[in-house]
């Protein structure tokens, strides 16, 4: 191939930019690159079949970090290892065919390992404990911004600001109008999970606030997440929010008190019937309520997942141990035919979407991985450092790790395309396992501390 003169030096500018660009990440502090990689976690500004820009950075920044020796801890190491060496076990069992995609799927996953390790050593090893959640504020409000352009857009993959067209993920259309928030894929019931998650942290936030004026932009920033969950028109995140908000106020009793916590059981509908109110009136994405009046059981199961659940434990059946592969749905599969692939509809749960693709043996690694996180967060709920916030996070992590494996039976946060998805996920498992381990470390120093002290008295003393 012949290159011109012109194109010769784009391709040189280019890659003197990508050079710089590195050499400077590479000596940026790690909590401005966490800061990249959250903020920019939900969006894809570089998008092709092969994955999003985010999947590089983390490998990217996740280097960098290794050469400077500031990723020095794996936690719950040996699940980590259990969980990756399944997923290369269910690999072994695709056609050769199917290779390209897999080893694509393997690759997004193993970002959102990396995703996990670097939150975990920069949550653990950062002076400041609220610097992470900050970032989780920013990256919400980025998000309700993005939510907007969407509903402006109403389902086209595009939004037109004065002639200048943004390229944006669709909300879904067709008379079934619900909001998909972004993260890369149309897929509301996700996007209705970040929002009720985010809506616990800023709970939790509230708590803890020092100020109104803190108290108040957190609140705003929940009934506009509240208003976007009404419009995802998702029933799982609607029950979710209600089951777990309860639980919550249930959870941090000790700490709001009596009075508080009957303002919050007062407050709390208002600002949902407010932005339930706004969403019904005012936009196109008012289903939630019909959906929900319209649900009908069907042989024991939700009418939406009577087809879906039944169709992948069969398809399970056909591979029980190892699963098919790690990947459920191949690239383009629709319309290339794959040798020893079925193409069958995602299950919207996701253990039996793990059953379908890393069989028994990679779920029974899940739940391996699932069960150390959670003992991990218990040993955190010992001791006090005299911090309440620290004190009282371990117990809320757990909460929040119960909200994700209670609302995964309605959908599965591994799908390829949930790539992005998938690193909120893992760096939010990174966020409680760091806070909790801070904690006992903090725990630690403080039972020293009194040691040394009443050592040095009983010297001293005549």
């Amino acid at each position: 191939m012949n290159f011109t003169s012109s194109q010769l030096i784009e391709i040189s500018g280019a890659l003197l930019v990508c050079f710089i660009g590195m050499l400077l990440c590479y000596r940026m502090p790690i909590r401005y690159l966490v800061g990249i990689i959250v903020v920019m976690m939900p969006f894809q500004f570089i998008n092709t079949r092969f994955g999003s820009i985010n999947i590089a950075i983390a490998f990217m920044f996740g280097f960098f970090l290794f050469i400077r020796k500031e990723l020095a801890v794996v936690p719950v190491k040996w699940a980590v290892i259990l969980l990756i060496f399944c997923v290369l076990l269910s690999f072994t069992q695709s056609h050769p065919a199917q290779n390209v995609s897999h080893m694509v799927y393997i690759g997004g996953f193993i970002s959102s390992i990396v995703v996990f390790l670097i939150v975990y050593n920069f949550v653990v090893q950062e002076e400041d404990p609220h610097y992470f959640f900050r970032l989780l504020v920013i990256m919400n409000i980025l998000v309700i911004g993005y939510s907007l352009l969407q509903l402006k857009a109403g389902g086209k993959s595009y939004v037109d600001l004065g002639g200048l067209k943004i390229s944006i993920v669709p909300a879904r259309g067709g008379g079934d109008n619900r909001l998909a928030g972004p993260f890369g894929v149309t897929m509301p019931g996700l996007y209705a999970e970040y929002l009720v998650l985010s809506n616990l942290v800023i709970a939790y936030l509230v708590t803890f606030a020092k100020n109104n004026r803190d108290k108040v932009l957190l609140l705003l920033l929940a009934l506009c997440n509240l208003g976007c969950l009404v419009a995802t028109g998702n029933r799982g995140g609607l029950i979710g929010i209600v089951l777990f908000f309860a639980l919550f106020l249930v959870v941090m009793r000790k700490v709001l008190g009596v009075g508080n916590t009957v303002k919050i059981m007062v407050i709390s509908p208002v600002l949902f019937a407010a932005a339930a109110l706004f969403i019904i009136n005012f936009t196109s994405y008012d289903q939630l309520f019909t959906r929900l009046g319209g649900t009908e059981i069907e042989g024991g199961l939700p009418d939406t997942r009577a087809r879906t659940w039944p169709a992948a434990f069969e398809y399970f059946q056909k591979s029980p141990v190892f699963g098919h592969g790690p990947r459920l749905r191949l690239q383009d599969d629709k319309v290339i035919r794959y040798p020893d692939h079925e193409v069958i509809d995602f299950p919207h749960n996701l253990y039996l979407y793990l059953l379908c693709t890393v069989g028994i043996v990679g779920l029974s690694a899940y739940v391996i991985f699932w069960l150390s996180i959670i003992g991990a967060i218990g040993n955190g709920t010992r001791g006090t450092t005299g911090d309440a916030f620290m004190d009282n996070f371990p117990k809320f992590s757990l909460l929040l790790v119960a909200y994700i494996l209670f609302d995964q039976i309605k959908i599965e946060y591994t799908r390829y395309d949930s790539v992005d998805y998938a690193h909120f996920m893992f760096a939010m498992f990174g966020l409680f396992l760091g806070m909790s381990e801070r904690k006992q470390r903090l725990v630690e120093q403080n039972r020293l501390s009194q040691v040394s002290w009443h050592k040095n008295i009983e010297a001293e003393a005549p």
